[in-house]
């Protein structure tokens, strides 16, 4: 990828310009707001469905986040790429017959770029009428609320997903549960 640097203040503007951005697929969710808690420049991604040979490439790019949750071929994932490399990725795993979201990430130095934005719009459809929970820092609790996601009571949960919350709160108590009704 070839890298822009602007001589002085006077072309940011132009270079701003170039940056192209979709905003196609989450008109619905902004309801033609920008989201003020982005940064003013947001990228191009494509987001799609991940296929079997994309695991390999899943796991390396959890490895740079530091995410360990890994990824299984029976999980439903979703990927943004730009420039054929994978800068974001979320999936729903099916554990104990419960639809639940795993592995929301997206690299460090793109992050408030619009890119999880992007996933989230595509993981709405993805979910579809499904119940599904997710065990997110208390700080996205908007961020999620925005496809439906909803902070609910431990005991809402199967009991597997309040056994990992607990395991999750002993190493940072700001971990809630949330549900997507059907």
């Amino acid at each position: 990828m070839s890298h822009f640097r602007a001589e002085d203040d006077t072309e940011w503007p132009a270079v701003r310009r170039l940056v192209a951005y979709e905003v196609s697929s989450t008109n619905d969710i902004w309801e033609g707001r920008r989201d003020h808690t982005m940064n003013r420049d947001p990228v191009t991604v494509s987001v799609r469905r991940a296929f079997d040979e994309d695991i390999s490439r899943i796991q390396s790019f959890y490895d740079r986040c530091g995410y360990r949750g890994g990824v299984r071929s029976s999980d439903e994932v979703l990927i943004a790429e730009q420039d054929d490399e994978i800068v974001g990725v979320v999936r729903i795993a099916t554990e104990c017959g419960t639809a639940t979201l795993r592995g929301m990430q997206v690299i460090a130095h793109l992050r408030r770029k619009g890119i999880g934005v992007r996933l989230l719009t595509e993981l709405d459809r993805l979910i579809g009428d499904r119940e599904c929970f997710c065990l997110p820092y208390a700080e996205l609790e908007r961020f999620y609320g925005r496809i439906g996601f909803r902070r609910v009571a431990d005991s809402v949960a199967p009991r597997f997903l309040q056994v990992r919350l607990a395991t999750y709160r002993a190493k940072d108590p700001a971990m809630i549960m949330m549900r997507r009704n059907t």
